[in-house]
């Protein structure tokens, strides 16, 4: 759960981000649905099997493929489906998790296991509009991003 709401904070730092989510009005008028199945989303992409996490994430997109506009803060553009937008969102969340886990969990993970960590980010990505050239593959390069 702290991993979650780590995450839901950093991605409210996208404009684009807040901009959609204002926009469909359905994280005021329907919060707990929205957050629930963000949970469940992202607990399938982190325990499911592929055909349960294909099944969820054709549900996300669909949801998604109603928000879309200009920005009025910014002026720019945006798609909750586009690929950085699901980009952003996908490593604010694993690595939250993985921060929170080592912050008050057991500690770091061994160089083989954050190196199996973003492989699986990875993986997981591949079930989302998101460009696999695009994705951070060390801590480093997700602390850049």
């Amino acid at each position: 759960m702290q991993g979650f709401f780590r995450a839901v904070t950093i991605e409210h730092l996208d404009p684009d981000l807040v901009a959609a989510a204002d926009d469909s009005g359905q994280v005021c008028k329907r919060t707990p649905i929205g957050y629930d199945r963000t949970m469940e989303f992202f607990a399938a992409v982190f325990f499911a099997d592929a055909q349960a996490v294909t099944r969820m994430s054709d549900i996300l997109m669909k949801v998604h493929d109603r928000s879309y506009g200009k920005n009025p803060v910014t002026g720019n553009d945006y798609d909750a489906n586009r690929s950085l937008s699901q980009l952003w969102i996908l490593v604010t969340a694993w690595h939250s998790m993985l921060y929170c886990y080592e912050k008050f969990g057991p500690g770091k993970l061994s160089r083989d296991e954050e190196n199996e960590y973003w492989a699986q980010m990875a993986i997981s990505a591949s079930f989302q509009p998101i460009r696999q050239e695009d994705l951070p593959t060390t801590r480093g390069e997700v602390q850049k991003f």
